[in-house]
């Protein structure tokens, strides 16, 4: 009854494990704390042993940590027990195996909760029966399944074989080979570690092009002294600019800056060069050419063209120009 309870409890697991592979971690971080392990099972003993019955209980301790994301180590012990269905020296039917060893495992899918695994381990293991007392070495290798179900628990359910090099029980020339089919449950100590941020690039900010200049009319030939008003005179100049514009649909935008010199207030200026601006805006548009191609910007006294230190400078300072801001690609 025991051992059909343990297979039925170990197909159940093995199914929970096997439904929940796809689900991922919540932490991708490398989990390198210790845990604790403790396993129970079945082994099926070789024949040779000449036991009576097989599918024996086998329970055992481990302790480890993982070194990497696909690599742990464990420190275990284990123990077995079974009864000889022949007659011992000694009368006692029963031989106990204690093992002791270091087993590695590497583990698939590193950002999963459910993860595959090899594994392969080396150690001692001691015997004590009616027939030997003695110790050698064993080896042994496996594959299994871990599921993480919280910070602190998990389990594995793995089958292994294991070759025990015991040769005096029967005076023979090679030892055992088990098979061992456990379910662990581990504690892992602390916290899991959380993932670090990502880095998060800073975006390339494209330098915003300079103006392409394109026409550059003096103030005083477009406007009277203090005024937005176009003059007559102002017209044919202007007309000129509209046409070029026109035969050229490549320039898509265009911008119509107004400046002054630094004479009166920066908010007079500013408003000054908008409004000298907007009015050659508004022949221009007049003239055909689209709205959508032109944009007006008022600098004021913000970029005069030379420094204001003379009449003859401030005059050159008060301006509208015309400039390509962008180009449609041919």
């Amino acid at each position: 009854m025991l051992k059909r309870n343990l297979l039925g409890a170990l197909v159940a697991a093995t199914s929970i494990a096997t439904s929940a592979m796809a689900q991922p971690q919540a932490n991708n971080a490398p989990d390198t704390r210790w845990y604790v392990g403790i396993s129970s099972g079945l082994v099926w003993e070789d024949s040779k042993r000449e036991v009576d019955g097989s599918g024996h209980l086998i329970y055992g301790l481990s302790f480890g940590r993982m070194l990497t994301d696909h690599i742990g180590i464990d420190v275990q012990i284990d123990r077995y027990s079974m009864d000889f269905d022949r007659p011992t020296p000694t009368g006692v039917a029963e031989t106990r195996q204690l093992g002791y060893g270091v087993v590695g495992r590497y583990y698939f899918r590193p950002d999963h909760a459910t993860r595959p695994y090899l594994m392969l381990g080396a150690g001692l293991q001691e015997h004590d029966n009616g027939f030997d007392q003695g110790r050698d070495v064993y080896a042994t290798a496996g594959v299994g399944v871990s599921h993480r179900y919280s910070e602190k628990l998990s389990t594995r359910i793995e089958a292994a074989w294991r070759h025990d090099n015991d040769r005096a029980t029967f005076d023979q020339s090679s030892g055992f080979d088990d098979l061992m089919v456990q379910a662990s449950l581990v504690y892992h100590f602390g916290s899991q570690p959380k993932p670090q941020p990502v880095a998060q690039r800073a975006p390339v900010v494209q330098p915003t092009p300079e103006p392409e200049p394109l026409f550059e009319f003096n103030a005083m030939v477009l406007f009277e002294f203090d005024s937005h008003a176009l003059k007559p005179e102002a017209t044919q100049t202007l007309n000129e600019a509209a046409e070029v514009l026109k035969a050229h649909n490549e320039l898509v935008l265009i911008e119509v800056g107004g400046h002054t010199c630094d004479i009166g207030s920066e908010a007079y200026n500013e408003n000054l060069s908008r409004q000298r601006a907007q009015a050659v805006f508004e022949h221009l548009t007049d003239q055909g050419v689209a709205a959508r191609r032109l944009e007006v910007r008022a600098y004021g006294e913000s970029s005069p063209a030379v420094a204001n230190t003379s009449r003859a400078n401030r005059q050159q300072n008060r301006r509208v120009a015309l400039s390509v801001l962008e180009r449609a690609d041919r």
